[in-house]
């Protein structure tokens, strides 16, 4: 069984490894409001936060690797994204995160994973579809 000590020191070799290949993101984050009880007009909340991330192609991505994410079809021209847990603030939800800015372009947020060991999440990883 993994201890605490043992959770922390792959946390810290994880942050040594992916040192050099995260990129600053601009993620949309957009959080439904409460409904207005007078209009019944739902509200939502959007706002944008600049994130350091691993960003893979999927032409990296070998083919023998599952092509299905999530329910998701991955093609060329995806991305995959991968942000440290400690990337986001106590009022970011994860599962908020609708559009990203990478390299100029936007890319639609089409399923999230959160990742870690045990009940440790130490990042979420997610595929962007390009929007056109």
């Amino acid at each position: 069984m993994l201890t605490e000590e043992d959770l922390q020191f792959i946390k810290d070799t994880r942050e040594e490894v992916i040192a050099n290949r995260t990129v600053d993101i601009i993620v949309t984050f957009a959080t439904e409001g409460k409904e207005n009880p007078f209009t019944g007009e739902v509200s939502s909340v959007e706002y944008d936060k600049t994130l350091r991330s691993v960003v893979t192609d999927r032409t990296s991505r070998v083919a023998a690797q599952d092509r299905i994410y999530q329910g998701e079809y991955i093609e060329q021209g995806d991305l995959w994204f991968s942000i440290d847990i400690d990337e986001f603030s106590a009022e970011d939800k994860p599962r908020d995160m609708k559009y990203v800015i990478h390299d100029g372009l936007k890319y639609s947020v089409s399923s999230h994973d959160p990742k870690g060991i045990g009940e440790m999440v130490t990042r979420w990883e997610f595929v962007g579809k390009r929007v056109y």
